[in-house]
């Protein structure tokens, strides 16, 4: 057995590439990042363009590792037509992204790994919440199913803050975080786990 000391096996600079004019665009965006093994994925999601769209950048770090240079640059690998809400590096898949839309729910979607669309599925849900999880191919995400709420829930003001569709002019108080939706993007099967109530209260949201 090895054990990780924390000592840095290989130091290179991240750089973006030049003259993108997504990477200078003003107004708001969502952006964040997906790490696994040596493919690190960055991306910008533009909701309130005339046409919303999401911009999918990727480095490798193993092609950097036979290489004198000390600068890895992303490479703009997808444009994808909708603007996600998050987005997961998936192995042997490529990635998925979870949009949501509140007239349908959650819309799951596999690409490869240059942005071409695999499959997707939709999801019914009143809310969802944090962040994808990965589990091999599989993906899951914390929502409110459409059943009915029991009263003898409790509610979280926390979970408010962590919806994907987060506005603060028109959230209601009486949702619960009481199901996950698992996603495999590799066969396209959905299922949807209820969590016991005894669990609700302590319930973490990524």
């Amino acid at each position: 057995m090895v054990w990780l000391d924390g000592k840095p096996t290989l130091v290179k600079t991240l750089a973006w590439p030049t003259d993108d004019p997504d990477l200078s665009r003003q107004g708001r965006c969502r952006h964040a990042w997906s790490v696994l093994d040596d493919q690190i994925l960055s991306w910008r999601a533009f909701p309130f363009l005339e046409k919303p769209r999401t911009v999918i950048y990727m480095a490798n770090t193993t092609s950097a590792r036979d290489t004198p240079m000390d600068t890895i640059t992303f490479e703009r690998v997808a444009e994808l037509e909708y603007a996600a809400h998050c987005i997961e590096i998936v192995p042997d898949v490529g990635f998925v992204t979870a949009e949501w839309r509140t007239d349908s729910g959650v819309h799951f979607r596999a690409h490869s790994g240059t942005g071409e669309l695999l499959r997707e599925r939709q999801c019914p849900a009143r809310a969802s919440y944090g962040g994808l999880s990965v589990v091999g191919t599989t993906v899951s995400l914390c929502v409110t199913s459409t059943d009915p709420i029991s009263p003898h829930w409790r509610r979280s003001r926390y979970l408010r803050n962590c919806r994907l569709d987060y506005d603060p002019r028109d959230l209601p108080d009486n949702l619960v975080a009481e199901t996950i939706v698992t996603w495999n993007a590799d066969s396209g099967d959905l299922r949807m786990v209820k969590i016991p109530r005894s669990c609700l209260e302590s319930v973490g949201v990524q």
